[in-house]
């Protein structure tokens, strides 16, 4: 119940303000060498973070469809 009223109650911009979307939607340009080592640098930490959170929910021996299924294993 409350999602439908959420969702028909939600606003992506506040009253009186257009929405702005971008021209083009594409991969994120680099220059240089300098740059790109950059973008490298900066999208590492993500991973780690994603790293941790599949090895913590991994931890907790859940699984989210059953059969619980693990290298080709099943796992009761």
């Amino acid at each position: 119940m409350y999602g439908f009223i959420f969702y028909f109650n939600v606003k992506d911009t506040p009253d009186g303000r257009a929405m702005i979307k971008p021209k083009k939607a594409s991969a994120m340009e680099v220059s240089s060498y300098k740059d790109m080592a950059q973008l490298i640098f900066w999208t590492l930490p993500l991973g780690g973070a994603l790293a941790l959170s599949v090895w913590r929910i991994e931890q907790l021996g859940s699984c989210l469809r059953p059969p619980c299924t693990r290298y080709g294993r099943s796992f009761s």
